[in-house]
């Protein structure tokens, strides 16, 4: 069963922040976003895809006792468009962050999309 839209559904564009933060099920979402031409990515490359590791054993290393983790299962998302980038999900316009940013807390990122949403109207 098909469900209609609702009419009065968003039909403007759609601007999607992404970065290394963006991983595990956020990944999930963003991959399909991609299959689905749904937004614009703007930002760095995103750390999760449309795939992820869970499930697993942990087990401690004799002589080190450094806890490792190993996964046993992994959940991928039907994207059969998908292409696979060893980065992440690359965003459509990359603007990366600079040292200054973080010392003044500028958010470089959300300050270029609000400037191009203004210019468009």
């Amino acid at each position: 069963m098909v469900k209609a839209n609702k009419p009065n559904f968003y039909k403007g564009q759609i601007s999607v922040l992404i970065n290394g933060g963006c991983f595990s099920t956020t990944g999930h979402l963003l991959a399909l976003l991609r299959e689905y031409k749904i937004g614009k990515f703007y930002g760095e490359y995103s750390q999760g895809s449309n795939y992820s590791n869970a499930g697993g054993r942990a087990f401690v290393l004799p002589y080190s006792k450094t806890l490792v983790w190993i996964p046993t299962f992994q959940y991928k998302m039907k994207t059969p468009n998908f292409r696979n980038d060893a980065k992440g999900i690359k965003p459509d316009a990359e603007i990366p962050l600079q040292a200054a940013d973080l010392k003044t807390g500028f958010d470089r990122q959300m300050d270029f999309v609000i400037r191009k949403i203004e210019t468009e109207k």
